[in-house]
């Protein structure tokens, strides 16, 4: 029988690309309003573009101490106007148009900076009518501006007729000027969004709302206000060492972390930090990946959302990534999230945040960390369990005590009498051996054992107030249980307990004068 020949697979031929890769127009729409859904996240890279340059301005000594870095924003609603302006390095006009007006090629990568995608700039171009930057860099003789015509390029992206590339586009929508004014310093960068759109409440031109949210996402400190701002510094700076930046909007003082004493909660009630805890989480390499810190408090219940500084947050380079809820899945319960306070410092240059800035690429590192943050998640949720637990048990004592002084209250105004009465008292002996047993069980409850002595001194007296003056004592027993059976039905029937008590004691009363007329005893 013959074999049959047997196929030989061979690799297919191979060959670069012969034309050039056309980038269409569409693209520039995807990296600026596509990317950018948040109005305040538009703010957020250009203090973290700014950020970035005074850092080099330090390096280089041309910030110090005495001259520190410095970013303004500042609001225009008649104009409807955005300007953010910082004094680091500023970009020298020969490479202006080189940083500027590229897409993904930023000179940062491969650094600490803090961005690095060469994006982020971009953001503006969907909200405004048109995006102007302005820089000089120490040397220039003159101020280079770039401005991009946001109207019309928002026209061109809409229009399906325009068959533009990438690159015509940009050309037709970006202009390059320079201007030998009066130098307003020596190095600036600023940007210029005109005509601003307004979306959500305006966000964009609101200085309060910028301040609330710039103090919980810019690289600002801590504030003086609270106690343990020095010592979560300390620790913080041994990692994640900081250079001054003051960060103001519209003059404004400026701007601190909205940390504080004390803080509030759920249900108007108030909470105070009471200590700090630090921690550090090592990455696959065994250096520390992550440092952070917690402030622990009462754990009352859920923060409030302003002042935003409720959940367990991240930070790399000192700017907030994500939210407030980033890492509640680390939680067994993750609405025990929002009773924690604390901030994560990512230090691991392989957890890289992903464009938006929301959230982390998936990767080993990143996934390294989060286990790792998992048995913290469970120490935070035994502590809120606890503390539920505790008050839940709080508030049953808080019942009881009610309970007993009200009857020791009614025994004293002689509202209860024969049957009626003992029923109280055994009630309220009842409810003093749960508090008892309350106090024994939990040992923070123990200042509470006063208040129990004080419900039983209360009820003694007013058990021995009872025993000394029964007013049905006069009367026979039969006619005394008939009339004590009578009341107990008249009470238990009776909508509204109050007006059913006034009744008894009236009828109590004549019943007592009928009594003492007919058996010519003396009133009682």
């Amino acid at each position: 029988m013959t074999a049959l020949p047997v196929s030989v697979k061979r690799p297919p031929l191979e060959r670069p690309l012969h034309g050039r890769v056309r980038v269409g127009k569409d693209v520039l729409g995807v990296l600026s309003a596509a990317m950018y859904r948040e109005p305040l996240s538009v703010v957020r890279e250009y203090i973290q573009n700014a950020a970035d340059a005074i850092d080099c301005a330090y390096e280089a000594g041309q910030l110090t101490t005495r001259k520190p870095g410095r970013i303004e924003i500042r609001t225009d609603v008649d104009t409807r106007t955005l300007l953010v302006r910082d004094n680091g390095t500023g970009i020298t006009g020969a490479k202006v148009e080189e940083v500027l007006v590229a897409f993904g090629l930023s000179p940062k990568k491969g650094t600490k900076a803090r961005g690095f995608r060469g994006i982020g700039r971009l953001g503006g171009l969907g909200f405004a009518q048109r995006v102007v930057f302005r820089t000089r860099a120490v040397g220039d003789q003159r101020t280079t501006e770039v401005s991009w015509d946001c109207k019309a390029l928002r026209r061109i992206l809409a229009d399906r007729s325009e068959t533009d590339e990438l690159d015509d586009l940009v050309r037709r929508v970006v202009t390059v000027a320079q201007h030998l004014d009066t130098p307003k310093a020596e190095h600036f960068f600023e940007v210029e969004l005109q005509g601003v759109v307004r979306l959500r409440s305006d966000q964009l031109l609101s200085a309060p709302i910028l301040c609330d949210y710039l103090a919980q996402v810019a690289p600002v400190p801590l504030s003086p206000e609270l106690q343990f701002a020095d010592e979560i510094t300390q620790f913080v700076n041994r990692h994640v060492p900081r250079k001054r930046i003051d960060l103001v909007v519209n003059d404004s003082a400026a701007l601190t972390r909205p940390h504080r004493n004390r803080f509030g909660i759920h249900g108007n009630k108030r909470g105070e930090f009471s200590r700090p805890e630090f921690l550090e989480i090592r990455g696959i390499d065994g250096r520390p990946a992550v440092i952070g810190w917690l402030l622990h408090h009462d754990y009352l219940g859920a923060l409030k959302a302003s002042p935003g500084i409720r959940g367990l947050r991240a930070r790399v380079g000192d700017m907030q990534i994500g939210a407030e809820d980033l890492f509640a899945s680390v939680f067994p319960e993750p609405r025990f999230n929002s009773w924690v306070v604390g901030e994560l410092h990512v230090l691991d240059t392989n957890i890289v945040p992903n464009g938006r800035r929301d959230d982390f690429e998936a990767s080993s590192a990143y996934s390294n960390m989060t286990n790792q943050l998992s048995p913290v998640g469970r120490r935070l949720s035994d502590l809120c369990r606890a503390s539920s637990a505790e008050r839940a048990k709080l508030r049953a004592f808080d019942e009881r005590e009610k309970l007993v002084m009200l009857i020791a209250r009614d025994l004293r105004r002689r509202r209860l009498s024969g049957r009626r009465a003992r029923a109280a008292i055994a009630e309220a002996q009842g409810a003093i051996e749960e508090m008892e047993n309350l106090c024994n069980r939990f040992k923070s409850m123990r200042s509470l054992r006063r208040r129990l002595h004080g419900c039983r001194t209360a009820l003694g007296r007013a058990n021995a107030d009872a025993d000394r003056f029964d007013p049905l004592s006069v009367l026979p027993r039969t006619r005394r249980e008939v009339f004590e059976e009578f009341v107990e039905l008249l009470v238990s029937c009776s909508a509204n307990r109050r007006t059913a008590e006034q009744l008894v004691q009236r009828i109590t009363r004549r019943l007592l004068r009928r009594h003492s007329r007919v058996s010519g005893s003396s009133s009682v």
